[in-house]
């Protein structure tokens, strides 16, 4: 567990906090294909399994499994896809499966930023910034109004394959499933239009437990069926089994850890299927619900026979904090303590029995009653509040 700690004459102060995660069809300002680096390193374009023109339909000079083995990903989606400050993302885990196959990915994009849940800011913000970030998701974006041209983004990255995630937003904002299959086979064709021989996989949404998420699954497994073509195949990332909202997100949409671990293991088997990766193993370690993130400076202020106050800076992506504390002289308990909480800063106190010493702990509160979306453990003890828009 991530922690700061302070020693005061028999006084031990524990403070923890975690990033909190940005609620679904938040509107981050618009991006542009020409925002940032287009993510090409000018090597030419091919499309796997067989020995075939590149995917703009040009001669095509590596072999098959060279191709396969060096595949590149095109990865458009939202704020899944994206990521928020402090995590891994599901791209990392993806990232990381394909290197343990011995495959050598090369993510492509315009991009390679996570997004700040507070400051609605793009951040270079990883738990493991270790691993090709280059990527085109947008939190917010939608299939029927994406927030970038597609056309110019494929022609600029010449991707084998496109990995394209997109659709939650748009049932939240009250499109139809319908319009929003739609929007994706138009998505599919654009990319075909600059690169006839690319690969796609189309993923399911994975929040099914919201309204029109699970109709819009079937027009998305429909689509695989229908757009899946020997020139350009196209393969479906399914929901994890028995992802859910408790268990694999922070917030009722985005990826924990959990989470991230089981949408990378659906996106590599879809690769899998396309050629350009070997079937994962079924995963059996799960990492924690982490990542979890340390308040800095946690220190005393102010302390007497009967009270302490407590203060500390909020790392980037924290909103709210709460302050736990026992007497350490009878090993009781863990209770929630008052505390006051600033933008940036946050501070608490506590009147103490005299004679006794304590100590306290900051952790994300729990989501409060009627929220609309339900939040998951970020540590043992620690929930995080979501950010609902």
């Amino acid at each position: 567990m991530s922690m700061a700690m302070a020693h005061e004459r028999g006084l031990r102060v524990l403070v923890v906090a975690s990033v909190v995660a940005l609620a679904a069809a938040v509107g981050i300002a618009h991006a542009s294909a020409d925002d940032g680096t287009d993510g090409t390193d000018g090597a030419p374009h091919r499309a796997a399994e067989v020995a075939r023109p590149d995917a703009s339909g040009g001669p095509g000079t590596t072999a098959a499994d060279e191709v396969a083995r060096q595949p590149r990903i095109l990865l458009v989606g939202d704020s899944i896809t994206q990521g928020m400050a402090g995590d891994h993302t599901w791209r990392y885990r993806a990232y990381e499966e394909l290197l343990a196959q011995g495959v050598e990915p090369d993510f492509v994009g315009y991009r390679t930023d996570t997004v700040d849940p507070v400051t609605k800011e793009r951040v270079e913000d990883y738990a493991d910034p270790d691993f090709d970030r280059d990527h085109a998701g947008v939190a917010g974006m939608t299939a029927v109004a994406p927030q970038y041209d597609v056309v110019g983004l494929t022609a600029a990255t010449r991707p084998d394959v496109v990995v394209v995630s997109l659709g939650v937003n748009d049932v939240l904002q009250g499109h139809h499933p319908d319009d929003v299959a739609a929007a994706l086979r138009a998505l599919v064709e654009d990319v075909r239009s600059v690169a006839p021989y690319a690969d796609l996989v189309l993923a399911e949404q994975t929040t099914t437990w919201l309204d029109d998420v699970p109709a819009l699954n079937e027009r998305i497994r429909a689509l695989v069926d229908e757009l899946d073509t020997e020139r350009s195949r196209v393969a479906l990332a399914r929901v994890p089994e028995g992802y859910d909202a408790a268990g694999d997100t922070w917030d009722g949409i985005h990826p924990n850890a959990v989470g991230e671990v089981g949408i990378a293991h659906e996106v590599v088997a879809a690769l899998s299927g396309l050629g350009y990766a070997d079937k994962p193993a079924a995963v059996q370690d799960l990492p924690a619900p982490g990542p979890e993130r340390s308040v800095v400076g946690a220190r005393v202020v102010d302390r007497s026979a009967t009270t302490l106050r407590l203060a500390w800076t909020l790392p980037r992506g924290i909103t709210t904090v709460h302050v736990e504390g026992r007497d350490l002289t009878t090993g009781g308990r863990w209770t929630p303590w008052p505390r006051r909480a600033g933008a940036r800063r946050s501070s608490c106190s506590r009147a103490s029995p005299r004679g006794t010493a304590s100590s306290c702990g900051c952790a994300p509160r729990a989501a409060p009653p009627g929220a609309t979306s339900a939040g998951a453990p970020r540590s043992g003890r620690a929930r995080r509040r979501p950010d609902v828009r």
